[in-house]
């Protein structure tokens, strides 16, 4: 009895296997929609609509349904087509590419056996340039700083890669351009001398990127050294000292400068533009401002420091930061009596 229900079994075995085999083995159809890919090579430049996203296809396979989930397994990832490996172009130009004959060929599809019987879409457009990589040189552009002699850049050149068509017009005219940032410019507006700007921005002419789709490999910076042309100026002036009290203390107060100190000469130092600024006092008074607190009078006090501004259409205002003040003296002289008033 044991030994009949064991070779039962043994036989129950053998024939789920053998039908389970069949059943793998039978014969089916099935349609995978996947994702087709075209890789970059090197030297070309490949442009497919989709862009990197790749092309959504629909395929229409036969075989085992062994062979079927296999298929899907590969194709769950999409297919990668690469020029001039499965019967994909290399070559210069436009191409409609047969995704039937290209996806049967599809090495990782052929190996699980499947039949590709369609494809929709039956082509996809694709455009192949060759590429050529130039080493133009790099040139300055500083904005407002100005250069006296040379501008040492480091490194000299760059590197562009450039669709062959397009390389031989401009290998001989294209040049990169080094351009300060604002920052940069800002902080080395006032500098004369020797000065070295690190990590400056290289670009490529937005019409050779634009209108030849060229792209720039490196650098992304430099470095520019070079000596700033001074453009600093020296003016000396004759300022007027005024005097500023409150509200409060104008009616109580009659403060009057020392004779000596009611004029102070003045050294400017700055940029040329503003420094023919103040020289014009139709643009720019420049006075000594002498500011009282209603504690300064109180306390007696007969002297203290001024302070610099400029009046414009009748406003007064501070003057550019950017210039030097250097007075042959910082404090004044006054004195301060208090107005009698008289008894009602």
């Amino acid at each position: 009895m044991r030994e009949r229900i064991l070779s039962l079994l043994i036989v129950t075995l053998i024939s789920m296997t053998i039908w389970l085999f069949a059943e793998a083995e039978s014969l089916g159809s099935r349609s995978i929609a996947t994702r087709v890919f075209v890789a970059q090579a090197q030297g070309l430049l490949v442009e497919v609509e989709g862009g990197d996203a790749g092309v959504t296809v629909e395929i229409d396979l036969s075989g085992s349904k062994r062979q079927l989930m296999n298929a899907q397994n590969v194709l769950r990832d999409g297919i990668r087509l690469e020029p001039g490996i499965g019967g994909m172009p290399d070559s210069d130009g436009r191409h409609e590419l047969r995704l039937l004959d290209l996806i049967q060929a599809y090495p990782d599809l052929a190996e699980t056996g499947v039949a590709v019987e369609s494809v929709r879409p039956l082509t996809i457009p694709v455009t192949i340039r060759a590429l050529a990589t130039l080493t133009p040189p790099i040139i300055a552009e500083l904005g407002e700083l100005e250069a006296e002699g040379e501008v040492r850049i480091t490194p000299p050149t760059g590197e562009v890669r450039i669709p062959q068509a397009a390389a031989d017009s401009l290998r001989e005219t294209l040049r990169l351009i080094a351009r300060p940032t604002p920052e940069q410019i800002a902080r080395n507006s006032s500098t004369s001398g020797l000065i070295t700007i690190n990590n400056v921005p290289v670009v490529l002419p937005e019409a050779v990127r634009r209108d030849h789709g060229a792209e720039l490999i490196a650098p992304k910076s430099v470095s520019l050294t070079f000596t700033v042309r001074n453009r600093n100026r020296v003016a000396r002036l004759q300022v007027p000292v005024q005097i500023l009290l409150t509200s409060v203390d104008q009616p109580e107060w009659e403060v009057s400068i020392v004779e000596a100190d009611a004029v102070i000469g003045v050294e400017f130092t700055g940029p040329a533009e503003e420094i023919a600024q103040i020289e014009s006092p139709q643009d720019n008074f420049v006075i000594a401002v002498l500011a009282l607190s209603s504690e300064d009078l109180e306390k007696g006090i007969t002297s203290k420091e001024i302070g610099f501004g400029c009046i414009r259409q009748n406003v007064f205002g501070t003057l550019p930061p950017s210039l030097q003040i250097k007075p042959d003296r910082t404090a004044v002289r006054f004195t301060a009596v208090r107005r009698k008033h008289d008894s009602p």
